[in-house]
């Protein structure tokens, strides 16, 4: 198992929540789970997302959807994402 930990910027949360919810489904298909969503105390509008993956393949194929970054762009998130895979050590 890997860990994804994807970090970015939305414009507003009522907007960006319904789609992230919606895309569970896809998710779901790669065998990605969510784990823990968090948002910024400092800054409510910024995003962390943590999901388990079966293997490193799965997590790319995942991120590497080739409708993400739209998807992602239509929910209102306003900054490049930022994807890291991890390993616990």
């Amino acid at each position: 198992m890997v860990y994804i930990l994807v970090w970015h910027k939305i414009a507003d949360w009522d907007k960006w929540k319904p789609v992230f919810d919606k895309d569970e489904e896809e998710r779901k298909s790669y065998g990605v789970n969510l784990r823990k969503l968090f948002r910024s105390v400092n800054d409510q509008n910024e995003i962390f997302c943590l999901f388990d993956a079966p293997d490193e393949n799965a997590a790319n194929a995942c991120i590497n959807r080739p409708h993400l970054k739209d998807l992602m762009q239509s929910a209102g998130v306003i900054t490049e994402p930022v994807f890291k895979i991890l390993n616990i050590s």
